[in-house]
């Protein structure tokens, strides 16, 4: 079997800039969805951390949507979208919006409070 040539400078140059250009489209992607959402980041290590979790995001979503077109059997019959919650990670979402579900995967156990009937008054 034959080897295929090493690529040129120019090709690597070519796919170099091909890398930076999606890395900096997702960025920007990223700081246009935060600024319509009026998010802010109260430093850098914030701000990497909320854009990964965005990148991640999308490319769930990509992924996802990709399987849904594609028209197989076992292709989802729905698509997704970026929603406001793209840049938040799993566990803030269930912390936040799932409280109990949350709280009961964290060992966390919440007193039952019976409510006591009150004397309806005539």
């Amino acid at each position: 079997t034959m080897l295929a040539p090493p690529p040129s400078s120019e090709q690597l140059s070519w796919l170099h800039n091909q890398l930076q250009t999606a890395e900096h489209a997702d960025e920007a992607h990223y700081h246009a969805w935060s600024h319509l959402r009026n998010r802010h980041h109260s430093d850098t290590p914030s701000y990497l951390q909320r854009l990964a979790q965005f990148k991640s995001t999308l490319a769930k979503v990509a992924s996802h949507n990709s399987k849904a077109a594609s028209g197989a059997a076992d292709a989802p019959g729905h698509t997704l979208k970026v929603n406001h919650f793209a840049d938040w990670s799993r566990e803030e979402f269930d912390r936040v919006m799932l409280p109990r579900k949350w709280k009961r995967e964290h060992g966390i156990v919440e007193p039952r409070v019976r409510c006591q009937s009150t004397p309806r008054l005539l």
